[in-house]
């Protein structure tokens, strides 16, 4: 059975701006279509931080690794409780939706060396596609040999998870249609339907609290993913059906391309 990786962006279930915003109409939403989408795949399931995990981390220069150990140890222990909160919401919406989902905390199975992922034991999110239950892990401060802490976006999870276990589509729900030439703020800003990676060019910006790149960490990470041969897209999950288009190729998105 093909496997699909969905990145649910934390800007898609939270609005960034606000801290400990949730938006529970969404993820009611993304819970419906993927009862129909499970019926044909095996998923895993990665969200971002959103209002939950990005202003406590930034509020303790965490990705920048321990070097204030009696206020950044803190700061792990408060992201690490509030990225937990967000997990919680979340599920609880899947499960009223008979979405047979379960948690991977992510400082349980990853370590980090130089703010990227080192260790990654992946055999228990191998077990439950085997009994074709849904893993739902989340970007989360972990422990890193060389800086001592540091934070793994759920890009990095989700991209390196579809490259390992060879995905047929990994999928960025974001809060906007998906790639554009510019910032979609900007009126002259044009939606890329089709990326090509061998030559492009992005400018935008980050929101305040965002403390793992954006959408340029996003595009990075995607294009490590297309070089497997993996089909990448990005989209607006926030919109309803958008997901299950997604998924049969309809409807607006953008699609990486290796030229």
């Amino acid at each position: 059975m093909n496997l699909i990786v969905l990145k649910i962006g934390g800007s898609a279930i939270s609005n960034k701006n606000i801290p400990f915003s949730f938006r529970k109409d969404v993820v009611e939403h993304i819970a419906k279509e993927l009862t129909e989408i499970h019926k044909e795949y095996n998923i895993i399931l990665v969200h971002g931080g959103g209002s939950y995990g990005h202003p406590i981390a930034k509020a303790y220069d965490l990705s920048k690794g321990l070097y204030a150990p009696k206020k950044q140890l803190l700061g792990f222990s408060r992201t690490r409780y509030y990225m937990s909160k967000l997990n919680l919401l979340i599920i609880e919406e899947f499960i009223k939706y008979n979405l047979p989902v379960i948690t991977i905390q992510t400082s349980s199975v990853i370590t980090a060396k130089q703010g990227k992922i080192y260790n990654f034991y992946i055999e228990p999110i191998i077990k439950l596609l085997s009994l074709r239950m849904i893993p739902v892990m989340y970007g989360d401060v972990v422990i890193d040999e060389k800086k001592g802490i540091t934070i793994i976006s759920g890009d990095d999870i989700s991209t390196y998870l579809a490259i390992k276990l060879k995905a047929d589509k990994l999928l960025f729900g974001l809060d906007v249609d998906g790639i554009y030439s510019k910032d979609p703020s900007l009126e002259d800003s044009e939606l890329i339907e089709i990326l090509d990676i061998s030559s492009f060019t992005i400018k935008g910006t980050m929101t305040k609290y965002d403390v793992t790149g954006g959408i340029f960490h996003k595009i990075e990470k995607a294009i490590e993913a297309t070089k497997h041969g993996i089909n990448v897209y990005f989209f607006n999950i926030t919109k309803q059906g958008r997901l299950l288009d997604v998924i049969n190729e309809k409807g607006t998105f953008t699609k990486l391309i290796t030229g």
